[in-house]
């Protein structure tokens, strides 16, 4: 497998996205792109591609094009992407999976209206769920929750995770990180230098998320590190459950086991 980058950029203006290559989009040519892609299958050996741009369906005819060529090339390659719920159709998920497509991430990050609206995703949780049953009608889909956003309570909290019972999906779970540079860190900047001792501090402890590096909620910092990895045991739990049935309930439970 190799990852690889379509395009660079983001248009969209999510509060907590620090915009790694810059607000909007730059497109990279068609043919430097499938170029990109044979040198990869032939000359490195990759059977899988992961389209690494940070929302690779913004450009319906961009994808749609490039599926396209694709085929006509016969690059025969399974391939994955990241997207946003609000940027898809049945006609171009269809060229995507006759193309090679077989998953594709979305950026979801909570269940709860509140949250969304907070985090300026410009979406709700109704047109999200829309989104996940339509693209699996095509290809596998997952995605990504951010927990711990100002604002987040118990109740947020199970918003999200009744969303992603009745999504039917398990999602990464990140812990929020105000990145410097982002709309919510700005915004809550005093905060985690008094948290964190001083901004040199604060960077060093910086990761991809996969960390709890400073809490914005109004819980204390052990009740918001217990109730993240509460959630994340819950929705793994939930996940074996969908999966398995009956047989997940005995692999959770260590009945059977020799």
């Amino acid at each position: 497998e190799a990852a690889f980058l379509a395009t660079r950029g983001c248009p969209f203006s999510c509060n907590y996205c620090y915009h790694i290559f810059g607000q909007g989009v730059r497109y990279r040519s068609m043919e430097r792109v499938l170029a990109e892609m044979e040198l990869l299958k032939d000359q490195y050996g990759a059977g899988a591609l992961l389209i690494a741009d940070e929302c690779f369906t913004a450009r319906k005819d961009f994808v749609k094009e490039l599926c396209a060529q694709m085929i006509e090339r016969k690059l025969n390659l399974e391939w994955m992407c990241y997207s946003r719920v609000d940027t898809i159709d049945a006609p171009m998920l269809e060229a995507m999976a006759r193309a090679g497509c077989n998953w594709i991430g979305f950026g979801l990050e909570s269940g709860s209206p509140a949250i969304l609206k907070a985090m300026n995703k410009k979406t709700t949780p109704d047109k999200m769920l829309a989104a996940i049953r339509l693209a699996r009608q095509y290809m596998g889909v997952s995605g990504t929750m951010i927990f711990g956003y100002p604002g987040e309570t118990d109740a947020t909290v199970r918003e999200t995770v009744e969303f992603c019972a009745e999504a039917q999906i398990r999602p990464t779970l990140f812990y929020l990180q105000p990145y410097p540079g982002t709309q919510v860190y700005e915004a809550h900047k005093d905060k985690i230098i008094a948290k964190c001792g001083s901004l040199p501090q604060y960077f060093e402890q910086l990761n991809d998320a996969g960390d709890f590096v400073v809490n914005l909620t109004d819980w204390s910092d052990d009740e918001a590190f217990t109730k993240w990895q509460q959630t994340a045991s819950t929705l793994h739990t939930m996940s074996v459950l969908q999966h398995w049935g009956k047989q997940g309930i005995r692999l959770l439970t260590g009945e059977g086991e020799a």
